[in-house]
């Protein structure tokens, strides 16, 4: 009749009273704990800098603000800053300023007036390509796409 009891109190608490049940117990509890903490995971991050799309770009985000520079022909570079939102994989960029830094100083005057005419195309065409799903491959590897333009890859920077 023991054995009866035994087996019932096994089958009614999923077989803890079993010498074995409180390894399974405890291997149960930190199974669920593990998903539990990976579920609330904040999850990746864009926070950093990122290099890659179509040339040496390198993108940071810092709180929720962005800045993007781009190697631009013989001038030097433009830098676009602004400000991103992120809901999900959908990325929502606001470009607020676009400068140029010149590798000839005697020429800076002369490019900063010439962005000056093109500085709100350039930040409408931002506004375009919103939004922009973004897909992380790991922690480290991004891939962009917005509703114009081709996907484009970026890796972090390590500091």
């Amino acid at each position: 009749m023991r054995a009866v009891d035994e087996r019932q109190a096994q089958l009614a608490t999923g077989g803890l009273c079993h010498p074995n049940g409180m390894a399974r117990l405890a291997l149960a509890v930190f199974s669920v704990a593990c998903l539990f903490l990976a579920g609330c995971k904040k999850g990746n991050s864009l926070e950093g800098t990122w290099s890659g799309g179509t040339g040496a770009d390198k993108v940071t985000f810092t709180g929720q603000n962005f800045t993007v520079e781009a190697p631009a022909a013989s001038v030097g570079s433009v830098a676009l800053t602004g400000t991103y939102t992120l809901n999900k994989d959908q990325l929502n960029l606001t470009a607020t300023d676009v400068k140029v830094h010149t590798t000839d100083a005697s020429k800076q005057a002369e490019y900063e007036k010439q962005m000056g005419a093109v500085k709100p195309m350039m930040i409408d065409t931002v506004a375009k390509t919103n939004p922009i799903t973004v897909v992380f491959t790991d922690a480290d590897h991004i891939t962009l796409k917005g509703k114009t333009g081709q996907p484009r890859s970026y890796s972090r920077v390590k500091t």
